[in-house]
């Protein structure tokens, strides 16, 4: 997900290589994973919204920007958030 919207393909693929996070990770992880795929599904949906060409500028659109750019950046931040949380999995010397 480059572009700021993740496309249903991408969406599709992202669930299908996590599946199995429950056999791998611990509850934490899973639930992580489960929050990236919801708020990607969201972008996606605010993403659609705001391509409508349909929705003139006005509060509508405005509120979906602000949730456009709020979702970029949660899910940015979650490169760090997940290698944080992962770590835990391939430490070796514990």
């Amino acid at each position: 997900m480059q572009k700021g919207s993740a496309t249903n393909e991408e969406l599709a693929i992202f669930l299908r290589d996590t599946a199995r996070a429950e056999f791998l990770f611990e509850g934490e992880m899973e639930r992580h994973i489960d929050a990236i795929y919801t708020k990607a599904v969201h972008l996606h949906y605010v993403a659609n919204q705001l391509d409508n060409r349909d929705l003139p500028d006005g509060p509508e659109r405005t509120a979906f920007e602000q949730e456009s750019k709020e979702d970029c950046q949660w899910l940015d931040h979650q490169y760090n958030q997940t290698d944080k949380m992962f770590i835990k999995y391939v430490k070796l010397d514990e």
